[in-house]
Parts: C-alpha cells; structure tokens; sequence
C-alpha cells in the first residue's frame, strides 16, 4: 500500500525526517559560524578594528540563514511536517548562533591584539639581549686587545 500525504504514518515518518533534517541545518550553522570566526582569527592585517568592524560577518551570516535556511524551514511548516511553534524556535535558535558569533568576534579581537603586544614585547626583549651581548663582545675584544698589546710590549 502506498503512502499518501494524508496517511498519519506518512506524516509522522516525514515530521521525524525533518526534526532530524532541523538538526542538520543546526549543525550546518554552526560549521557557518566556525568559518566566520576562522575569517577573524586568520586575519593577517595589522589593523584588527573592533567589533563593530567585522559586524558585516554577522549580517553575511544572517543572509545566509535567511536564504538558505529559512525556505528550507519553511516547506517543513507548509508541509505541516513540523508546527509553526517549532519552526519559530529552530528561526530563534539561528539568530542565538548569529548572536554568538557576534559575542565571540571581541573575544578574537583582544585574544589577537594581546598575542600581538606578546610578540612585540618579545622581540622587544631579543633586541636588547642582543644590544648586550654585542656590549659584551665589544669589551671582551677591548680586553684582547689591550692584553695582546701588553703581550707584544
């Protein structure tokens, strides 16, 4: 016997396709979030900016969710496969992954900015291990000198 739209083990079979299809989409956006926050931490210019700089992930990442995602939902709620209510909560759980990238992205900042003056601060250090051991070098060859004269007197 074939199935039909109206059958309710038809419909029970397709609303447990797409709870776990929900589930795909969610973990689908969080991979798009990771890429973003990647695009932050990969980040090679010498002026980070702040938050408000890299807000245009954020809106990417919303454009996203909203043309690939949301029709996507949206067929699953005309189809009656999943409730209005639960195609509100998976659209609410989106914006809370936007949301996240959006509170992680200062994180970055200041992690890459700190890491920065670390590695300034270290360089900083090498030169001026380097300025004393050319003082070094510099009295030890006066010392040779003075004693090889003493030694040709």
């Amino acid at each position: 016997m074939e199935k039909t739209f109206s059958d309710p083990e038809f419909l029970k079979d397709q609303r447990q396709k797409s709870i776990k299809e929900l589930s795909a989409l969610k973990q689908m956006a969080y991979n798009w979030k990771n890429r973003y926050v990647m695009d932050v931490i990969n980040y090679e210019g010498d002026n980070l900016g702040d938050a408000e700089s890299w807000e245009f992930l954020c809106k990417e990442f919303m454009v996203e969710i909203e043309e690939h995602m949301y029709p996507y939902v949206q067929r699953f709620k005309d189809l009656k496969y999943i409730t209005p209510q639960e195609t509100q909560a998976f659209m609410v759980e989106m914006y809370e992954i936007i949301d996240e990238l959006r509170q992680e992205i200062p994180k970055i900042i200041v992690q890459k900015e700190r890491e920065k003056e670390i590695k300034e601060e270290a360089k900083k250090d090498v030169v001026t291990e380097l300025v004393d051991i050319k003082e070094k070098y510099n009295k030890l060859l006066a010392r040779l000198e003075a004693l090889e004269g003493e030694k040709n007197e």
